[in-house]
């Protein structure tokens, strides 16, 4: 009984030491923000189309409050910033609420503009290395982790003195400057990166995806003002598969690089295959809306009562 327990916890220790070097030899990133940004493309592609009014409108309310509490002060210095606040958040509420089918459309418009094109990036590109590439530094594990400023403490009491305030002061300061330095560099990597993958492409695909991308903008805006809500299943589902496509593509990569190969490398393909995907999405939240129109018309009108 003794060697069958010792053996099950050498088992059990050689799997968790398999498992550390696994998770060791794969980025903490693809670890954590795959599976997150798959999720999140999983909802939208589902059910996204149930959130976009409630996003509208909280959107409205945002905005509405950061106005009046910020900037409409600042513009007339007798308003206080609490009463500014809360009107404008009722007013961008009621915007907010108002204006869903443009705000539907717009929204639209942007989605399938630029998801087609990012969903194709991200399945096709990622696995690729750019010649002169300047975000591999930028995207390290190194890179995204902020050093930090260790802050002395007294070391008799091991707590902060009062000369501790401006130390702590000074390293807040030093760390929000490291990283308002490093999201700037990081923007100019991404933007550099981005024309270099660019460049990359083939013409032919160049031409697909620029296509592709105004005839989808067109059209999503004209979706959106004409039907709302059912544009709004379609924006999210477009999103969603586009989300989840790329990195789910880019989670496999991380995790099985060896299978890259089996994966299509046609912007065209990619293209086919987002629609398809996201079409399937939006038909499925378009089903609910579409049994509820149907049960609405086939409800028969009250009568009219006699005079």
């Amino acid at each position: 009984m003794a060697s069958t327990g010792s053996d099950h916890f050498g088992a059990f220790a050689q799997y968790g030491e398999s498992i550390a070097a696994w998770t060791d030899s794969v980025s903490w990133l693809a670890l954590v923000a795959g599976p997150v940004a798959i999720g999140i493309g999983l909802t939208l592609w589902l059910v996204g189309g149930r959130m976009m009014r409630p996003g509208a409108v909280l959107a409205g309310g945002v905005a509405g409050a950061w106005f009046g509490a910020t900037q409409l002060p600042a513009l007339w210095s007798a308003v206080d910033p609490v009463i500014g606040g809360v009107i404008f958040l009722i007013v961008g509420l009621a915007l907010g609420f108002a204006l869903f089918r443009l705000s539907v459309a717009v929204l639209l418009a942007a989605v399938l503009g630029l998801a087609a094109p990012v969903g194709v990036g991200l399945a096709m590109d990622m696995h690729r290395t750019v010649n002169g590439s300047a975000a591999h530094g930028s995207l390290s594990e190194e890179f995204m982790l902020l050093r930090g400023v260790p802050v002395e403490r007294d070391d008799a009491t091991h707590e902060e003195t009062a000369e501790d305030d401006d130390d702590t002061l000074r390293g807040i300061e030093a760390v929000t400057r490291d990283a308002r330095e490093r999201a700037y560099a990081f923007a100019a990597a991404m933007t550099e990166e981005v024309g270099e993958r660019w460049k990359s492409i083939d013409q032919n695909n160049r031409r697909a995806l620029f296509a592709s991308s105004v005839i989808g903008a067109l059209l999503g805006f004209f979706a959106g003002i004409v039907a709302p809500r059912f544009a709004a299943g379609g924006v999210t589902a477009g999103a969603g598969a586009a989300l989840w496509l790329g990195a789910g593509v880019w989670t496999l990569r991380s995790f099985r690089p060896e299978d890259a190969d089996r994966l299509p490398s046609s912007a065209l393909a990619w293209l086919a295959i987002w629609f398809v995907v996201a079409f399937a999405g939006a038909a499925f939240q378009w089903a609910p809306i579409a049994k509820g129109r149907k049960r609405a018309r086939a409800t028969p009108a009250p009568p009219k009562a006699e005079a």
